[in-house]
């Protein structure tokens, strides 16, 4: 990392607007200033969407113990997107979709 020592000098929060500020104020200057250093001149786009594989992980984690209306809440996904990932964890297609081909 680069030397950010001299802004230890000033209020770097203050000196941001927007994004950046609240970025800032988030997770403190020092955090800010690795990002900063690792990240310079790259887009970065925040998107919830990393998060699914973790919430599938969770959602079967803790199958059994919690009720899918109780997940579906916790994790703001649909219930049908738990029954989802219960029949995907089972390995198969979910029983009450018909057969299109008429096999078992």
């Amino acid at each position: 990392m680069k030397n950010y020592k001299w802004a230890n000098d000033l209020n770097v929060s203050e000196l941001l607007t927007g994004e950046m500020k609240e970025i800032c104020e988030l997770i403190g200057v020092e955090s800010f200033l690795l990002l900063i250093d690792r990240f310079n001149k790259t887009p970065i786009y925040f998107s919830d969407r990393v998060l699914l594989p973790m919430k599938r992980a969770y959602i079967i984690k803790r199958r059994g113990e919690v009720e899918a209306r109780q997940l579906a809440r916790e994790l703001e996904v649909s219930e049908r997107f738990i029954y989802n990932v219960f029949e995907e964890a089972s390995g198969g297609v979910d029983k009450r979709q018909l057969d299109m081909f008429g096999e078992k």
